[in-house]
């Protein structure tokens, strides 16, 4: 599988931006991680395998030396051309001096042409997209639909029968119109929603206050009734 990704480039003529799909060179094999595979193959050694590589590098450069292509069957075959610089215009003036490298050329063979062809579908590819900042994560200080910001008493805003959207202590929320809502025991407040503390309200600590007296808290926690002064 041969895997690309999307570039962009500019239209000299016309000043168009077109894409075109880019391979993405992966990591070279060197020549031991060959030589390991091909052990695993055959019944040579590695040392064995590895003394036949040299040799046949050796014999490879000794051709392209003496200007000679070499053909390795199903591999390929490679053969010497020259680059050089501006021509003359007369034939005395040619000099090896015009000579500026030695190019190699390689020609795959029909086998490796088959195997990368993509007429035949030999060969299938994977687009590996540049990640762009921001995607799949939220963005600091938001809160993704549907969760409960930290300290807010586990009651989403707007949900639950309370759209004024405030939570009470203890995760209750508040109806609306004025109907009190009694507090947990041991909250340590008087419900929300009542307009003073009628008779059988729930005080602090769950124990009702009679009518026309006033709690007051006694040793060990428990509410007192003290008679109103007339």
């Amino acid at each position: 599988m041969l895997t690309y990704h999307v570039i962009r480039r500019k239209n000299i003529k016309t000043g168009d931006i077109l894409y075109y799909p880019q391979l993405v060179t992966a990591a070279a094999d060197d020549r031991a991680k060959i030589i390991e595979r091909i052990e695993k193959k055959c019944t040579l050694a590695s040392a064995d395998v590895k003394a036949v590589v040299d040799a046949l590098e050796v014999e490879i450069i000794d051709c392209l030396q003496q200007g000679r292509s070499i053909r390795l069957g199903d591999l390929g075959s490679f053969r010497p051309s020259l680059r050089c610089g501006k021509g003359v215009k007369e034939e005395q003036s040619v000099s090896p001096a015009m000579i500026k490298r030695v190019h190699i050329v390689f020609h795959p063979s029909s086998r490796i042409r088959r195997a990368l062809s993509v007429k035949d579908h030999a060969v299938s590819f994977y687009r590996r997209d540049k990640k762009k900042k921001g995607d799949g994560t939220n963005q600091p200080g938001t809160t993704p639909p549907g969760t409960n910001p930290a300290g807010t008493g586990g009651v989403p805003s707007g949900t639950g029968g309370n759209p004024s959207g405030t939570p009470t202590p203890g995760g209750t929320p508040v109806p609306t119109g004025g109907t009190a809502v009694p507090a947990p025991v041991g909250t340590g407040g008087v419900p929300s929603g009542t307009g003073g503390n009628p008779s059988g309200t729930p005080t602090p600590g769950g124990t009702p206050v009679a009518t026309g007296g006033t709690a007051s808290s006694a040793p060990g926690g428990v509410p007192t009734v003290v008679p109103a002064n007339h």
